[in-house]
């Protein structure tokens, strides 16, 4: 039954989760009514800014994971899309500031990154194949190692994997699943290499703009 399929990153494949891609659609726009609502009131008022420890931060992402892949999967690819954006963009959390037990405040990345949502998440696809996994896709490009090609290619390779079971009405076996998600879990990035790139970054960032600013001062 499993002819042709040598490793988890094969090509090609398709599924039957199309009610995801509608859901998504207004996940989008909910998600930049929160932006400018969230950025707003952080500017009002400093004091709204909730102080999350990290620990129950991370417990209630687990949950809401475990809740839409396990329970509720046609919402999968718009939780997946919900996230990406969160970890790109952080005025989304512009309410909330999330705080490591050694006092340190952590991005919303860090703290899916050091989480299981993931692993759920991956686990679902293999259980239930989606149609389109370029969700799932943009999300290892947040949370794993390796490049473009490889996240793609990792993300086609599970959603075989899982249409094979599917194909041969052959249920996908727990321990298959466990040490997918065991492989997964070895390729996260470490959150903490992260955030200290990230702070580089805006670092650089702002000195290059202090010093555009400084020569058009000088330039008139």
């Amino acid at each position: 039954a499993f002819k042709g399929v040598t490793s988890i990153t094969p090509q090609g494949g398709a599924g039957a989760d199309g009610v995801d891609e509608i859901a998504g659609a207004a996940s989008v726009e909910w998600t930049t009514q929160m932006n400018r609502s969230n950025t707003a009131k952080s500017r009002r008022d400093p004091a709204q800014v909730r102080t999350i420890p990290v620990d129950e931060a991370i417990a209630e992402l687990e949950a809401k994971s475990v809740s839409v892949h396990r329970g509720n999967s046609q919402g999968r690819t718009a939780l997946w899309g919900q996230w990406c954006r969160r970890m790109e963009d952080n005025r989304l959390d512009a309410d909330c500031k999330y705080v490591d037990k050694d006092g340190v405040a952590v991005p919303f990345d860090e703290v899916f990154i050091r989480s299981r949502a993931l692993e759920e998440a991956v686990a679902s696809v293999v259980r239930a194949p989606v149609s389109d996994d370029a969700e799932l896709t943009f999300l290892f490009s947040h949370c794993l190692e390796g490049d473009a090609v490889f996240h793609r290619r990792l993300a086609d390779g599970l959603k075989v994997v899982g249409e094979c079971f599917r194909e041969c009405g052959r249920p996908v076996d727990t321990n298959f699943v466990d040490q997918l998600v065991v492989i997964l879990a070895a390729l996260k990035v470490n959150p903490r290499h992260k955030r200290d790139a990230g702070a580089h970054a805006q670092r650089l960032e702002q000195e290059i703009s202090f010093n555009i600013a400084k020569a058009q001062e000088l330039s008139r």
